[in-house]
């Protein structure tokens, strides 16, 4: 019996006991119920038992059962206006690697790197947070882990070894991943729920230029920390590695192609957008527009945009599989 299997029946064991032994003293019948269903869910969510998304659906199977709340009340809670600037960040993300603009900008900012393997590990680091904070930390790294591996194989690294700089090339692009993550709201979507959970239980507004305030220094800060800290445990050498045939293994990104020239400016408008949106804000109604509602915008004009191939991209279909964008 595999892991998924054990989790759902386990989990389903659980549930059932705890809600046919009478809640304890402290607690009423409705939050040992809630308790009961957070069991069967943190369990079927650590095993995969069902998927991920369907999982998350119990609850507005479960509490109006409870009479935790109402289907209604339920419902209502599913939904976050942070939710759309996630669906605006997802659509500019997958435009970016759609049309291959994420390894341009990576393959530009590593070859600015010298030709020493510490100069080397920190711009591979720095163009992996850049990236990171405009698609997913997974995505991010499989971009930059082909490129890695490329320059350790022209710089005479041996396959399968994992010391020095090696070793601290491939840890400092999974760091990297993660840390450029934290520097926007857009970066993971776990930063736009929290954003959204610290809205709705204290009142705080956290806007896109708001969090950036804070995650962008934590960014600047951390890589340079980080990189450090694998140079001093990986014991890399600033001349340990032959840089001049790793920068030539990068080679060139090519000429620019019509839907990189397009996406360029969307991009930079919903940035733009972002950072200026209490400006924006102050010249319309309360209300009227957030980061998601950019995000959006953003996200909607892709639609609209040609594919750069003859044709236009106002559907759906042809906007995701050609321009992305």
């Amino acid at each position: 019996m595999n892991a998924q299997r054990i989790g759902l029946f386990s989990g389903l064991t659980v549930f059932v006991a705890m809600l046919l032994v009478p809640s304890p003293a402290s607690m009423s019948d409705q939050a040992w119920h809630v308790a009961a269903l957070t069991v069967l869910m943190a369990t079927w969510w650590m095993t995969q038992a069902v998927p991920l998304t369907a999982t998350a659906l119990l609850p507005f199977l479960a509490l109006p059962v409870f009479d935790v709340m109402t289907a209604k009340e339920a419902a209502s809670e599913y939904y976050s206006p942070i939710l759309f600037l996630i669906l605006g960040g997802a659509f500019l993300a997958l435009a970016i690697e759609r049309v291959g603009l994420h390894r341009r900008l990576a393959l530009a900012i590593i070859g600015l790197a010298g030709k020493t393997a510490w100069g080397i590990l920190f711009a591979f680091m720095i163009a992996t947070a850049l990236l990171s904070m405009l698609i997913s930390n997974t995505s991010t790294t499989l971009i930059m882990i082909p490129i890695a591996l490329a320059v350790l194989v022209a710089g005479g690294i041996k396959d399968k070894e994992t010391e020095g700089f090696s070793g601290a090339l491939i840890m400092g692009i999974a760091f990297a991943a993660s840390i450029g993550g934290l520097g926007t709201l857009v970066g993971s979507p776990t930063n736009a729920i929290a954003a959204g959970l610290i809205n709705k239980t204290l009142g705080m507004d956290i806007t896109f230029l708001s969090w950036m305030a804070y995650g962008l220094p934590i960014v600047i800060v951390s890589i340079p920390v980080c990189a450090a800290i694998l140079i001093a445990v990986q014991k890399v050498g600033r001349n340990s590695f032959d840089g001049a045939a790793a920068r030539a293994a990068i080679g060139q990104s090519g000429p620019w192609s019509a839907p990189e020239r397009r996406l360029v400016p969307v991009v930079a408008l919903v940035m733009l957008g972002w950072l200026l949106q209490p400006f924006i804000e102050s010249l319309l109604p309360d209300g009227a527009v957030t980061d998601g509602s950019i995000a959006v915008a953003g996200g909607l004009l892709l639609f609209m945009l040609p594919d750069g191939e003859g044709g236009c991209c106002s559907t759906g279909t042809r906007q995701i599989e050609h321009l992305g964008a």
